[in-house]
């Protein structure tokens, strides 16, 4: 590969140094492998996942309309659509 073509090349964290950001500070609160683990999710279509920064769009997004509320017990988010969800 040429010197040219080398630096003519971007990676996502260039062309998205917001999002890298906060994936970033993200890692640091909750550890590296639960956000890469949900990253690698909503890059194989899992809706868990999803970013949007100049142009480019990475992850799965949640579907418009869709209603995600927490479980009173355990805190996790629910799709409150989901029949037996609780709400």
């Amino acid at each position: 590969m040429n010197k040219e073509k080398a630096s003519a090349k971007t990676t996502l964290r260039d062309e998205m140094p917001m999002v890298a950001g906060f994936i970033d500070d993200l890692r640091a609160a909750f550890g590296k492998e639960m956000i890469d683990g949900q990253i690698r999710k909503g890059m194989r279509g899992e809706p868990v996942f999803h970013a949007v920064e100049n142009g480019h769009e990475i992850g799965t997004p949640i579907e418009h309309g869709q209603r995600i509320g927490t479980d009173p017990v355990t805190g996790c988010s629910v799709d409150l659509d989901k029949e037996g969800s609780a709400a």
